[in-house]
């Protein structure tokens, strides 16, 4: 099995093999486990193999996916990566230049999640 994939499922009592395709949907619960394999995938931005790019999708306009999205769950979920970050940047931050990049990079994370709880 690679990174992408997963056997979360079973139909009686037999592990069913599906790719994560890092879809925000609600029969696809967002959890620690998801976001594991989102970044062991290890998809890294050219000339910095520090920074994981990690793509998610969703369709918020199907009204029985925007929890997974746009909602509650979605917030919760991403607020506390969000949180996670901040502690775990603030530690490993050794410059000010590393700082301000930090800084940037959580204050474009929070514009984008609060623009779409605004627009949900």
């Amino acid at each position: 099995m690679t990174a992408g994939s997963q056997l979360d499922e079973e139909v009686k009592g037999v592990p069913i093999p599906r790719i994560e395709d890092g879809a925000l949907v609600s029969n696809q619960e967002i959890n620690e486990s998801r976001f594991r394999r989102w970044r062991n995938a290890n998809i890294t931005v050219n000339g910095r193999s520090e920074w994981v790019f990690i793509k998610l999708y969703c369709h918020g306009f199907f009204t029985h996916d925007q929890r997974a999205c746009i909602g509650e769950d979605a917030q919760r979920f991403f607020s506390d990566i969000v949180e996670r970050v901040k502690r775990r940047a603030t530690t490993m931050c050794t410059s000010p230049r590393q700082e301000k990049r930090r800084t940037w990079f959580l204050r474009q994370s929070m514009e984008k999640r609060e623009s779409a709880s605004v627009s949900g």
